[in-house]
């Protein structure tokens, strides 16, 4: 079951996703930015290696960056770094 927050977009994974209230007060998971009002993305189970599990989030355009960011050229073998910024390129280039 896939958990969103934040204004659909285009794309499978969401179509019958469980809809969240955007968790303001969280830090995506990805690239450790606070999550805010308007931002999108995805709340997923963390499993920590001493085997606890809590609830994380991420935004939509970090997922996507981890994704297919190398595949497209966004990436350290590129010069970019693993972050927002990079994650926004990624979405730019895929939703323009």
């Amino acid at each position: 079951m896939t958990v969103a927050f934040g204004e659909p977009w285009d794309a499978p994974i969401v179509d019958e996703a469980t809809w969240i209230d955007t968790p303001a007060d969280a830090t995506c998971y990805d690239c450790a930015e606070a999550v805010e009002p308007g931002d999108r993305g995805f709340a997923r189970p963390l499993i920590r290696a001493d085997g606890t599990a809590e609830i994380g989030y991420v935004h939509a355009e970090c997922e996507l960056r981890s994704i297919v960011g190398h595949d497209i050229g966004f990436c350290r073998h590129t010069g970019h770094q693993r972050n927002r910024a990079t994650a926004r390129l990624v979405w730019a280039a895929f939703y323009g």
